[in-house]
């Protein structure tokens, strides 16, 4: 491991983190629906309700769940990214990027 630079090993991290969460996230089983009367999902923009949605508890518990889902998704993408940068494709997206940028 000492051989890698710091964006295999941070890549490594996140993959771990993210393979972490989508095991805890798949693992565990749904909730229940709520019951009671209508659910609504709200979107809001600075406390301003922008669109109102009538739900039922399974529809946001499904939504819910595959929210918590992307969010487990996030650190793989970043971390696949990272690990792609150190291959040579990746050196050569980065030569690339900072000819382009100007940073080169």
């Amino acid at each position: 491991m000492s051989g890698l630079g710091w964006r295999s090993r941070a890549g490594l991290v996140l993959v771990l983190l993210s393979a972490f969460l989508l095991f805890v996230q798949l693992a565990s089983p749904s909730g229940p629906p709520a019951p009671g009367g209508p659910a609504y999902f709200d979107l809001r923009l600075m406390g301003n309700t922008l669109l109102r949605i009538p739900a039922s508890g399974e529809g946001l518990a499904a939504a819910l769940r595959a929210k918590r889902f992307f969010i487990a998704l996030l650190p793989l993408a970043g971390g696949a990214f990272l690990l792609f940068l150190d291959t040579e494709a990746g050196g050569r997206i980065e030569k690339f990027i900072r000819d382009h940028l100007g940073e080169g």
